[in-house]
């Protein structure tokens, strides 16, 4: 798969994961371009025991914890501040989670990615993360019955 390939029909879908961890449509727009810059600069790093768009999952997802721990130590540089929440119920609920929180229930339930390509992407157990997204779902049910 080329290049262009790969953003073609991946751009869309890790865009969306990046902005469920970020929670900036800018910033979101340039770890999704980081993303695909490092996995062309890595390509050759890439051995396969993963599929590629979990590999670019992973990468993205990096990228991501890296930009907000640059956020939060980022003193004196001015910073974008999250878009504005929709004055919506599940808005505001998603508002109350992590970033890692608000990343795993985008991947999970929206994207329908499975637990073991979670487990690559996220760095931790299956049985860990189906743990946790499950801590979520009723964390976002009982948010939402309120």
């Amino acid at each position: 798969m080329t290049l262009e390939e790969a953003i073609a029909q991946y751009r869309h879908g890790l865009a969306k994961y990046c902005y469920s961890l970020l929670g900036n449509f800018h910033d979101a727009q340039d770890a999704t371009q980081e993303t695909f810059a490092k996995a062309f600069a890595k390509r050759d790093t890439f051995r396969g025991a993963a599929s590629a768009v979990t590999w670019l999952y992973r990468i993205a997802h990096n990228t991501c914890l890296s930009m907000l721990r640059r956020r939060r130590f980022a003193f004196f540089a001015p910073t974008r501040p999250p878009d504005p929440v929709p004055n919506t119920d599940l808005a505001r609920a998603l508002a109350t989670l992590s970033p890692k929180e608000r990343a795993l229930l985008y991947a999970r339930a929206v994207e329908d990615i499975d637990y073991d390509a979670l487990a690559i992407i996220h760095n931790a157990r299956a049985a860990t993360l189906r743990k946790r997204y499950e801590r979520i779902r009723k964390k976002m049910q009982k948010l939402l019955q309120e």
